[in-house]
């Protein structure tokens, strides 16, 4: 497979959209993409640690269970079936 055939078939899989004519901007879209991927807590345990290890950080907690709370929904860290929204 050569490099093209690759990204093509990555956005596929991911249903992303293929530019023919910015290839530049369909790479970045993908790697955007698997980074929002790596960082979602529920998914990735490596984003529950660092959560868990900088989760002061963040300015709100679920009064719940004390996860995190990112764009008004409990982002439910320890699993918990948190579904707390804001608002």
């Amino acid at each position: 497979m050569t490099y093209k055939q690759v990204i093509e078939e990555l956005c596929v899989v991911n249903f992303l959209s293929w530019d023919h004519d910015d290839p530049m901007g369909t790479v970045m879209r993908l790697l955007e993409y698997e980074v929002q991927l790596a960082l979602d807590p529920r998914i990735s345990k490596q984003a529950v640690d660092l959560i868990t290890q900088y989760g002061g950080c963040f300015e709100r907690q679920c009064p719940i269970c004390e996860s995190p709370v990112i764009d008004g929904k409990c982002q439910d860290i320890g699993n918990n079936n948190c579904t707390y929204t804001e608002g």
